[in-house]
């Protein structure tokens, strides 16, 4: 989906960055929907987790790609927030796939799929900026001090 992006920004840049609005509300869906089907699934549905969800993953996130592109700098009241998530994204990774195997001990059983949803993206937020204030941007200092 990154290379079928990148073609059509190199030829139809002016008809996609025109209609960033519309694919960034659509990939979000997309996106969104996506999250949710495993969620509310428990992942019981292997054949949609090993098959399907990664390419449904990459489509979503090419298609708010456009919107994204074109933030360089500004007073855009959503220039803080994508710079934050921008900055915690690595411990975000890191972190999420913890927070889902959390979620999914038994402790947790009792809670209805649509709360372990919400939950699972409050608490990767939580644990991704611990993770980059105490972890990662130390280490960043340490490495940029030696180097």
């Amino acid at each position: 989906f990154g290379i079928v992006m990148a073609f059509g920004f190199e030829y139809f840049k002016e008809k996609i960055s025109s209609k960033k609005y519309q694919l960034l509300a659509f990939g979000t869906l997309i996106l969104m929907v996506n999250q949710y089907f495993i969620f509310k699934n428990n992942y019981s549905n292997l054949y949609y987790f090993n098959t399907i969800y990664y390419s449904v993953l990459g489509l979503g996130i090419a298609l708010i790609f456009p919107f994204f592109k074109e933030i360089k700098s500004g007073k855009s009241f959503l220039l803080k927030p994508i710079t934050f998530i921008s900055k915690i994204s690595y411990s975000l990774y890191l972190v999420h796939w913890l927070v889902y195997k959390f979620l999914d001990l038994n402790y947790f059983n009792t809670i209805s799929g649509n709360i372990k949803f919400v939950l699972f993206f409050i608490l990767s937020f939580v644990a991704a900026i611990f993770t980059y204030q105490f972890i990662e941007k130390p280490m960043m200092k340490f490495r940029n001090k030696i180097s």
